[in-house]
């Protein structure tokens, strides 16, 4: 049993030095100004601005980076010396077609505090993966989208529909969501990107 017991204690300690002293399951500080972000720390981000009275209820969270600290810190860093740990997020309000910026300290994670929350008007986040499965399912139910497809003699069911940012906006069109729709012949390929539909975007 004693030997189980030291075992054990081997064990564990072997994978506190290999995880850089960091203990399962207890948030740990970052121990240097440009490390990435942890899971905690995006975590704290997010409660602290969804905590906002103004944060829009069904807002998506398009980019979470670690905003830099002033280079001076950064050359000044000495181990185990304080520096700034700030959260850098985009953040997009679909229903209102709305983007915002946001700063949040999470220095200390029991009490993160956002330092800037503003919008930015006339911009679009990046694409959200979730956009994808929208714009499919928009795509294929559209009877010009069939139409051309089977135009050129293939069956919508060979096709693969990936999204791509719009790019440069025509007026008409600005202060709406948009992205385009590519169409590509999967067949049996294991790389549909080789095989373009030429001149049948969405």
């Amino acid at each position: 049993m004693a030997a189980f017991r030291l075992q054990s204690l081997l064990y564990t300690a072997v994978l506190f030095l290999l995880s850089g002293g960091a203990i399962p399951g207890i948030a740990q500080p970052a121990a240097h100004p440009l490390d990435p972000l942890s899971g905690d720390e995006m975590r704290a981000a997010v409660r602290a601005l969804q905590a906002r009275p103004d944060f829009p209820a069904a807002a998506r969270f398009a980019v979470m980076a670690l905003n830099d600290p002033p280079k001076r810190e950064i050359l000044d860093y000495r181990g185990g010396s304080s520096f700034i740990r700030q959260v850098f997020a985009v953040v997009y309000d679909r229903e209102r077609n709305k983007t915002f910026e946001a700063l949040v300290s999470v220095k200390d994670l029991q009490r993160p505090r956002v330092d800037s929350w503003r919008e930015i008007p006339g911009v679009q986040p990046l694409v959200l993966e979730e956009e994808d499965g929208m714009i499919d399912a928009l795509v294929r139910a559209d009877e010009r989208w069939i139409a051309a497809v089977k135009k050129r003699g293939l069956d919508p069911d060979d096709v693969q529909i990936d999204y791509w940012a719009a790019g440069t906006v025509p007026p008409q069109y600005r202060g709406r969501r948009l992205l385009r729709a590519l169409t590509f012949f999967q067949g049996d390929a294991a790389n549909f990107y080789g095989q373009p539909i030429e001149g049948l975007d969405a």
